[in-house]
């Protein structure tokens, strides 16, 4: 029976899929306080974190001390065996020759029945200076002492667990360093369990595992948690110069997972990641996934875990219920079972001449064209945004307190100008040329993405297969006279095979945006534009009787949230201001300056830098103005031993900041290359690519580190030191911040710095 209303008919169940993908909040509700023992509950773990973030606690400041011993008082408490781990640790940096800092790891262990290996749970409970790191990290530590509390509830596990709260993450993943390289526990790990937060909201996410994973996924699905999971995340993750402590258990061949839940990362490392903002839901669905994955594992041999031959899996998530997963091996076949298909419709358009070569090379370029109008598109309002607010420019997330206005509205633009063309198309071309054209693209993609990003491949594959069985079923009952009425059941098919589409691309693209930011809303904006063109056989039944529905509708709704975001852009209490101000002396020079690195200068920052002052170009600070001399001991330099070995000279130097600061730095002036660092705390530097010595130390106090490092003989060494203290010199008068305004993250303010160069004589 053919349909009266198939253009509205198809546009309702497509904006119905849409909604199913995007809108329903899957998190648990948060427990209270009463929930029973054996239960994880939001409410209790909430106490926990009250008292470990109440205030920033970086490394080398008492706040930390006072949340270290708070950690021992509570694990204790619990019922747990602890232990203190104290040491000096150097890693190597991707950034620098490497860091060293002091640490202290909480360790506690609950005892199971068995003698197998043991279950790791790892959350760091230092923060930055800038904010009180209530989700960074606060939350899983909180996550972690609930968890302690409700196993030693329950019945006991055969696997031990060990709950590390690491120290000195925030500075380069020192404390798990220390665990795995020198705790005596170490040995016995079977299985890590990382618990991260870079938001203060949002679904627990795995976003990665390590190395053949098919068991753990398949052990994840059947533990019963239901986080949000995507092997595409892991393989983006890998590609980018972000670390957790998971970097290192992975390094090290543990087996395990890393979870996060990401939403809200305008607080990030700032005043704003508190408790007043932790979503209890988000802690909730990180505690329920935690317990549940220790009770699973804590009745399994977990040595199978390290079988290497099981391979690597393609996995995610469908609507945070179902976890679907398979080999990836599977990739290739899936692309090329696309192509074959392909090939199988392209016949079947031929068998009924629907297919002219020339209209299908059009609507190939077409739908190049819409994902690149798209991106530009995009990109061109991002930059009017910008340019309308600028103090927008001050946020250093990346991202905008209402970017989820811009990011819906950037979306819809993209869809509307896909749409448009796809609906532009149809009345100078084969109605379905923009279609297949756009198909081919796709049929490019999968091959691509299963050989070069098999961890993603799903996202190509399955939608396109989808795409191409609904162009198979529009060209076999394509109609002498185009504009025909199809039936209900036509319409249901087709939008049934929109939803591989729908379900899989519009939640990636939202977790994209959350991910990535606005600050790449022309990559996002094309991958929207991409997915659009997949639904063309649909989208063309539409514009049969409506060619503008959709590009009118959804552009009418992308400049509705525009508008939006405009009205609530600006500062206030709730969504303050960031901005930055340091203090810097050259102890050697004899001079000291303000520095600011925002955009613009407001009336905070213009107590110490005068408001006319004029912006500075290039890299670094943007505001520059002179400050008092404060007398402040610069960091030193002491050679206690100088050998000569194969015709170069060996000095063993001590490092140190008089003033005690809790960050010291060390690097060599001029060519750096032509020093070579052998020893930091006497840890053995290992061999780099490239010689050079650039050195950062955190928490080791006035007693700073020794450094042995060797050099061409009879040439001086000429040394750049600089230690950092948390605050700013106290001046009288003076105003503080007010409500509206917060410290930039990132050590770009409220930092005091002393800077020297130091040259040692050769000999």
């Amino acid at each position: 029976m053919p349909s009266r209303f198939p253009a509205w008919l198809m546009v309702g169940l497509l904006c119905t899929w849409a909604l199913v993908a995007l809108v329903p909040d899957r998190r648990p509700r948060a427990l209270g306080a009463g929930a029973p023992a054996e239960s994880f509950s939001a409410e209790r773990a909430l106490e926990h974190l009250a008292v470990i973030a109440s205030r920033p606690h970086p490394v080398g400041s008492a706040e930390h001390d006072r949340v270290r011993d708070e950690l021992l008082a509570r694990a204790a408490a619990a019922g747990a065996e602890v232990d203190l781990q104290e040491a000096v640790v150097f890693r190597p940096s991707r950034r620098r020759t490497g860091v060293v800092g002091r640490v202290a790891n909480v360790v506690a262990r609950l005892r199971g029945r068995g003698d197998g290996a043991a279950i790791l749970l790892d959350a760091h409970y230092d923060s930055v200076f800038t904010g009180p790191g209530a989700s960074d990290d606060g939350v899983g530590v909180a996550v972690m002492l609930e968890t302690l509390r409700a196993l030693r509830a329950g019945p006991p596990l055969d696997n031990d667990v060990i709950f590390h709260f690491s120290d000195a993450e925030e500075v380069g993943l020192l404390g798990a360093a220390a665990f795995a390289e020198r705790h005596p526990w170490a040995a016995g790990v079977g299985l890590v369990v990382n618990l991260e937060a870079r938001g203060v909201s949002g679904p627990a996410i795995m976003f990665q595992t390590n190395g053949s994973n098919r068991a753990l996924v398949a052990e994840l699905h059947r533990a019963g948690t239901r986080p949000t999971a995507s092997s595409l995340t892991a393989d983006v993750y890998r590609r980018m110069p972000n670390d957790t402590n998971f970097s290192v258990y992975r390094a090290a061949g543990w087996p395990g997972y890393d979870f996060a839940f990401v939403e809200g990362v305008t607080a990030y490392h700032t005043a704003l990641d508190s408790l007043d903002n932790v979503d209890p839901r988000s802690l909730q669905h990180l505690g329920d996934t935690a317990l549940a994955l220790c009770r699973h594992f804590g009745a399994l041999p977990l040595d199978r875990l390290y079988a290497g031959e099981e391979g690597g899996a393609v996995y995610f998530d469908l609507l945070g219920r179902a976890l679907v997963a398979y080999p990836t091996t599977w990739a290739v076949p899936l692309a090329a079972l696309a192509v074959g298909l392909a090939l199988v419709v392209a016949v079947v358009g031929l068998g009924h001449r629907a297919l002219p070569v020339r209209e299908v090379l059009g609507g190939w370029l077409l739908a190049g064209g819409a994902v690149l109008g798209s991106a530009a598109a995009v990109a061109a309002l991002r930059w009017l945004v910008l340019a309308l607010h600028p103090s927008s420019r001050e946020m250093t997330s990346g991202e905008l307190y209402n970017g989820a206005l811009y990011a819906g509205a950037y979306t819809l633009v993209a869809v509307a100008i896909a749409s448009a063309l796809l609906a532009f198309s149809a009345r100078w071309r084969h109605p379905l040329a923009a279609a297949i054209g756009a198909l081919l693209w796709w049929l490019a993609l999968a091959p691509l993405a299963a050989v070069f990003l098999p961890g993603g491949s799903h996202l190509a594959a399955w939608p396109t297969l989808g795409a191409l069985l609904a162009l198979a079923v529009q060209l076999w009952h394509w109609p002498e006279v185009p504009h025909d009425r199809p039936s209900s059941t036509r319409i249901l098919v087709l939008a049934g095979l929109a939803l591989p589409t729908v379900l899989l691309l519009a939640p990636t693209i939202a977790l994209l945006w959350i991910g990535l930011t606005t600050s790449l809303s022309w990559l996002i904006a094309a991958l929207a534009a991409l997915a659009t063109l997949l639904l063309a056989p649909q989208l063309e039944l539409v514009a049969r009787t409506h060619p503008r529905l959709v590009p009118a509708s959804t552009a009418l709704a992308a400049l509705a949230l525009l508008l939006a975001g405009s009205v609530t852009s600006g500062f206030d209490r709730d969504r303050p201001r960031p901005n930055s101000v340091r203090y810097e002396l050259d102890a050697g020079g004899g001079s000291a300056r303000w520095v600011s690195f925002d955009h613009r200068l407001d009336p905070w920052v213009a107590q110490y830098i005068p408001a006319d002052t004029v912006a500075g170009e290039g890299e670094g600070p943007r505001f520059t103005a002179p400050a008092p001399l404060f007398d402040l001991e610069p960091p030193v330099v002491e050679v206690t031993e100088v050998l000569e070995v194969d015709g170069r000279e060996r000095l063993r130097l001590r490092v140190r900041s008089p003033r005690g600061a809790p960050v010291l730095r060390v690097r060599a002036a001029g060519d750096p290359t032509g020093v070579t660092p052998l020893e930091v705390a006497g840890s053995p530097v290992p061999a780099r690519a490239v010689d050079g010595l650039n050195l950062a130390s955190h928490a080791l106090g006035p007693d700073g580190f020794e450094l042995v490092v060797e050099l061409p003989a009879g040439e001086p060494l000429r040394l750049e030191l600089e230690d950092r203290s948390y605050g700013l010199p106290a001046l009288p008068g003076l105003a503080p911040r007010g409500e509206a305004m917060i410290a930039k993250p990132s050590g770009l303010s409220d930092l005091t710095i002393v800077r020297t160069t130091v040259e040692l004589p050769a000999g």
